[in-house]
């Protein structure tokens, strides 16, 4: 879900990758044979590991920059990522809750909402940065 909520804001990179296939890991920087989804997934993990240890990026963030090197982010985006974006737009642009009270909302629901609203402020952080503003 990280990585969408950048792809979402963004849009997905022109890349096309077919298994099996050979790419440049982004963490070692040498040439990987990619066979199936669990080399890519591999691959993630060790981004997830790099990412764990820096305190600037979230995983987001470095999945969207990091993930066209070897994989097309597309295979790892589900529908239902994209039917939890809208509601979190809805709710968030019509001001309607995710439920009657906090004990009654979706543990699910509850962590999908964290995360996005982590990658939007962090997305706005990184354009700010970008175009050289301070937020407040």
């Amino acid at each position: 879900m990280s990585a969408f909520c950048w792809f979402w804001r963004y849009g997905t990179p022109d890349v096309t990758y077919s298994f099996p296939y050979t790419a440049q890991s982004p963490t070692s920087y040498k040439q990987i044979h990619f066979e199936n989804m669990d080399n890519v997934e591999a691959e993630i993990k060790e981004i997830e590991q790099v990412n764990a240890q820096a305190d600037k990026r979230t995983i987001g963030q470095d999945l969207f920059y990091l993930l066209p090197w070897f994989a097309q982010p597309e295979w790892l985006s589900e529908p239902w990522m994209e039917e939890v974006m809208y509601e979190y737009q809805m709710s968030q642009a019509l001001s309607i809750p995710l439920a009657s009270d906090i004990y009654s909302a979706s543990a699910f629901k509850l962590d999908c909402y964290a995360i996005i609203t982590n990658e939007i402020n962090a997305i706005e952080r990184h354009e700010a940065d970008k175009h050289g503003k301070k937020q407040s």
